[in-house]
């Protein structure tokens, strides 16, 4: 039952909400939290990597679960998921910010943030006030 809660959307998905993990040793309850962030469509490939290598990337760097899914219909977004331990959210948001500015400076689009400051504070204002992710991003 709890897993089937996890599962549906708005439970425990939403920004810095807490959810509760199992310690692959020991079975030991640890604290997981996911956060939940839009992107530019056209940077999912480039968040997930050839043969999913940049997701390896956020998963040995930073120790968190990345998921890149499509955006709600007719919107030109895809959603990026991202659980795990605080601190490890916090390291993979602000790589995702890094990621994306390296995308964006490439893009002719003249619209989108070039700089990962810049993404940075265009993700930390998808998340909750208060949440240590966005002071973390928040401060650059």
């Amino acid at each position: 039952q709890q897993q089937q809660q996890q599962q549906q959307p708005g439970n425990a998905a939403a920004a810095g909400q807490q959810a509760s993990g199992a310690e692959a040793e020991g079975g030991a309850a640890k604290d997981t939290r996911r956060v939940e962030l839009v992107v530019p469509a056209a940077s999912g490939g480039i968040i997930v990597g050839k043969k999913a290598s940049q997701v390896k990337r956020f998963r040995i760097a930073c120790g968190v679960k990345v998921v890149v899914k499509d955006g709600p219909e007719g919107e030109d977004t895809k959603r990026v998921l991202i659980e795990g331990q605080q601190d490890g959210i916090d390291k993979a948001v602000a790589m995702l910010a890094e990621t994306i500015s390296l995308w964006a400076s490439t893009s002719d689009d003249r619209e989108l943030p070039k700089t990962p400051h810049e993404w940075c504070k265009r993700l930390a204002a998808q998340l909750p006030v208060g949440s240590s992710t966005r002071r973390a991003l928040e401060k650059g």
